[in-house]
């Protein structure tokens, strides 16, 4: 290697994927002589709580990201570099069973995914507005389903009857909804949720009971309760002011609530559960790093595992939605205030961005993008 280059083919400067930061695998050298960190190993020791690895997909400019797990199958969606959205069948142990470039999706800039009984339903940002589609059960086109023009930040959610509640902002930052058929029809009908709306894309949804709950930030972070009818309940305030980024989850019995706090002298990622209706219903959780001087401030995704709840926590960079390094944490359904320690999914030198987490049977699946070079999709399934 000269002194302009990283590397020249075998001669990698005596540099590893451990010595970039990675927890190891093998590097190479690329045809520009900079380091090839394709086969580096950007999963955390799972110790036997499970399998990470690269997903496996054809992806090497991922843009974003959605994640859906419908019985023992795992569905990924994800933008390849706004030049299409890529779907991936994935089996229990993340496999990869079936991927489908889908067409049609040039401009593509967001992608959301929801599993009901019959289908997964996929919504994408794309230009002229949001387009809705179901696919089967095995990854294929299942209809040609609808497009909401001027729509943007799709989200989705299942309902309890086989069809789902979609979720996008328009113009002047009003966010509405619509109940979406497992054939990717839409209801004529709008319930208009909230104005005013900041960072939408950062907002979610989810199932309460015989209704959905969804939450954004307006004046710090708002929930409302959304009836079958579209009926949209008095916004509720749980987790007061200086606050974003709320993440939702139902987990059969009980609402809960993840949220970032900015306010006063410490940022925090915190969590509390909530009344069917979105107000506050108990104790706040404030979570905290075992690891000295890092704080945990970014988006929290949060799953139901059974009875209790998966919290994906981001490092904080400064950076909204990207971050150093995520964890894990499993809370107990009662109470919340149990103190539990994050257990770390991701190592590496990456900015880990667009993460998610989904419950398969009891365990947790964690997918995110590593935004490296190149930009690829990282997958683990751990028992947290």
């Amino acid at each position: 290697a000269e002194v302009t280059e990283a590397c020249d083919g075998a001669d990698l400067n005596g540099v590893t994927c451990a010595s970039l930061g990675y927890r190891g695998g093998t590097l190479g050298c690329d045809g520009a002589c900079g380091h090839d960190t394709r086969a580096c190993d950007a999963c955390a020791d799972p110790e036997a709580r499970g399998v990470c690895r690269s997903a496996g997909v054809t992806s090497l400019d991922a843009q974003d990201l959605a994640l859906a797990v419908n019985g023992d199958r795992v569905a990924l969606a994800w933008v390849e570099g706004r030049s299409h959205v890529g779907v991936a069948l994935l089996d229990r142990g993340l496999n990869v069973l079936r991927e489908t470039p889908c067409a049609g999706f040039a401009g593509a800039r967001a992608v959301a995914l929801t599993a009901t009984r019959a289908v997964f339903l996929l919504a994408v940002e794309t230009p002229s507005g949001v387009r809705l589609t179901p696919l089967a059960l095995d990854g294929t086109l299942a209809a040609q389903g609808a497009t909401i023009t001027n729509g943007y930040a799709p989200l989705l959610a299942p309902g309890p009857s086989g069809d789902a509640l979609l979720v996008y902002t328009t113009e002047g930052a009003v966010t509405r909804a619509v109940r979406a058929t497992p054939e990717g029809a839409v209801t004529r009908t709008q319930a208009t949720l909230f104005t005013d709306v900041t960072e939408p894309e950062y907002g979610s949804v989810t199932r309460a009971g015989d209704g959905w709950l969804v939450a954004m930030r307006v004046r710090g972070v708002e929930v409302v309760r959304v009836g079958l009818d579209l009926s949209v309940g008095a916004p509720q305030r749980p987790a007061g002011s200086d606050t974003e980024y709320p993440q939702v989850v139902w987990s059969g019995t009980r609402a809960a609530m993840t949220w970032a706090a900015f306010g006063g002298p410490n940022l925090s990622v915190n969590l509390a559960e909530l009344t069917p209706t979105g107000a506050l219903a108990g104790p706040v959780r404030v979570f905290a790093s075992p690891v000295s001087a890092t704080r945990y401030f970014n988006v929290a995704p949060v799953a139901a595992v059974g009875d209790d709840l998966a919290v994906l926590l981001g490092t904080h960079t400064g950076r909204t939605g990207a971050s150093g390094r995520l964890d894990l944490v499993r809370e107990n359904a009662l109470p919340l205030m149990r103190v539990t320690t994050p257990r770390p999914v991701t190592r590496s030198p990456e900015l880990a961005s667009h993460y998610r987490v989904a419950a398969l049977e009891n365990t947790a699946v964690v997918a995110w993008i590593g935004e490296g070079t190149p930009r690829r999709i990282g997958l683990a399934r751990l028992t947290p």
